[in-house]
């Protein structure tokens, strides 16, 4: 449990981070087997 607690703080602080410098992003398509039209998430893994 601590090791995942660990893991989270860390997220929270890189998020913190980003926010004070979010540097740019590129969103590429990843082309058909992996972007359809589908609904791709499930409840259930």
């Amino acid at each position: 449990m601590k090791v995942f607690a660990n893991m989270q703080i860390k997220g929270c602080e890189m998020a913190i981070a980003s926010l004070e410098d979010p540097g740019r992003a590129f969103v590429k398509n990843a082309g058909p087997n992996v972007n359809t039209v589908n609904t791709e998430y499930s409840l259930f893994l």
